[in-house]
């Protein structure tokens, strides 16, 4: 992947005011699967989402899957690819946006890289970030500008919430990143079990944090009917921290 489409990219709404009180600030955050747009849809999707929510700001965050030597192949690269986000972000947000809301949107094991941003966030340095992710913030959204979804700060779309075990994470980790065809099957099973292991981590860590429970949290699984088509199995993604649609 490129390095100039790697990193936090944001697109304005032309009435974006950054100093309206209703003002926040959408992140989506790709998965395993894709990459800042091809997870999504194949339509304009950024263009219809902000003709829908006026006074939003909305950024992608992109990261190179493939990268063996950091991406997320292990906790300790993970947590540099979530500290990268946050530094984005805090630049991002002038001091007129601090405080107000920002709404996460991730797919798959993004989810898990979302839930390390969170878990990051509870340092003093991201201040903002954590109080504008937590049910605590003063956030006064209107019925013209925000939709009942958008009112959590976190939403995951078919992401591992749990594992009956390490290797089965792990194989469906390797399920998705055979869909790159860049890699043997061999060489997958080898760099996946780290990112396994990071995704075990983080579930029982985030856990743990107050925005675990504070945060508006929106949890959505895949009913499709074939298994195949899904991007992990049902019970990964279900979770007792969310409500679930």
């Amino acid at each position: 992947m490129a390095s100039d489409t790697l990193g936090l990219k944001t697109l304005e709404h032309p009435d974006f005011v950054s100093y309206e009180p209703d003002v926040f600030d959408i992140v989506v955050i790709h998965g395993l699967y894709g990459s800042s747009h091809s997870s999504w849809t194949d339509v304009q999707w950024e263009t219809e989402l902000l003709s829908r929510y006026g006074t939003s700001r909305l950024s992608t965050y992109s990261y190179d899957v493939l990268d063996t030597n950091g991406g997320v192949f292990s906790r300790v690269s993970a947590r540099d690819e979530a500290r990268k986000l946050l530094e984005s972000l805090v630049k991002l947000r002038s001091p007129d946006l601090k405080g107000n809301a920002i709404v996460f949107i991730a797919h798959d094991f993004g989810g898990t890289l979302l839930k390390e941003v969170t878990i990051l966030s509870q340092n003093r340095e991201y201040e903002d970030i954590y109080t504008s992710i937590s049910w605590m913030v003063s956030f006064r959204p209107t019925r013209e500008t925000i939709g009942q979804a958008l009112t959590c700060r976190q939403v995951f779309l078919g992401c591992p919430h749990r594992g009956l075990s390490k290797v089965e994470l792990q194989s469906a980790c390797t399920e998705i990143l055979m869909t790159h065809g860049r890699m043997s099957p061999a060489e997958i099973w080898n760099l996946t079990g780290p990112l396994a292991e990071w995704v075990l981590e983080t579930n029982d860590a985030f856990a743990e944090t107050r925005l675990s429970i504070s945060s508006r949290i929106r949890n959505i699984i895949s009913s499709c009917p074939d298994p195949r088509l899904r991007v992990c199995p049902v019970y990964m993604t279900t979770t007792d921290l969310a409500e679930q649609i």
